[in-house]
């Protein structure tokens, strides 16, 4: 198998360094083969730290969307994803190319707005460019929040179907974005990987070698899909 190479967006309030230090138990189950590069990369906007993170990291905390104290309307919501979209475009530019893009908590639901926003201004180009996959853990917000980002895509009633990866925790309680994100991806057939614990990327063996083996069976995928 050709390296898999994805685009790695990380969760509001940390950044890049502390993707990879979630990432690693994934790094280290793919590096004996060097089968997948995990490039991630800093949001562009200075945040207020993620709960507990200060008490482990240092900053910047950065995210991908900025809102006024407060909930955020659509108008406001569209114009925050519509300069991540360019920033994202950017490094996808500069860094890549990449096969496959990856987010966790806000990174997902950014990169799974990625996808649409492609859809809707690049309608004539395979629907593999400019990624063959997704992988989505932890897609937070709720079910309004989740149906605020579909009507921020002006309601393109278009779907994806490239291969994707959901997973999320039984113990997130903030989980309805993943599981309407899941459904919207049905054209792909998408994969549901549910581990035992909460908002975060698991790291416990059993948890690992599920997700490990997924992200293989995706990368095959996504090769069939180029071809076909």
């Amino acid at each position: 198998m050709a390296k898999l190479r994805l685009l790695c967006l990380h969760g509001a309030g940390t950044n890049a360094t502390i993707l990879r230090n979630q990432l690693a138990p994934l790094v280290r189950a793919f590096a004996s083969h060097d089968e997948v590069e995990f490039h991630c990369v800093n949001g562009p906007n200075e945040v207020e730290e993620a709960p507990g993170v200060a008490e482990f990291y240092s900053g910047p905390y950065l995210g991908w969307l900025t809102f006024p104290k407060g909930h955020a309307n659509n108008a406001i919501l569209r114009s925050s994803l519509e300069s991540a979209m360019e920033f994202i475009a950017e490094v996808v530019e500069e860094k890549g190319p990449f096969n496959g893009i990856l987010g966790f908590s806000e990174g997902a639901n950014v990169a799974f707005y990625y996808l649409l926003h492609h859809l809707r201004t690049r309608p004539f180009e395979p629907p593999f460019v400019p990624f063959a996959c997704a992988i989505f853990f932890s897609a937070s917000g709720s079910g309004k929040d989740y149906n605020a980002l579909l009507d921020s895509t002006e309601n393109i009633g278009q779907r994806i179907t490239i291969p994707t990866l959901h997973v999320h925790g039984k113990e997130d309680a903030n989980s309805e974005a993943a599981m309407a994100m899941h459904e919207y991806c049905a054209g792909g057939e998408p994969e549901l990987i549910l581990h035992p614990k909460g908002h975060v990327i698991p790291g416990d063996v059993e948890s690992v070698q599920l997700i490990v083996r997924a992200i293989r069976g995706l990368a095959v995928k996504s090769v069939i899909s180029h071809t076909f």
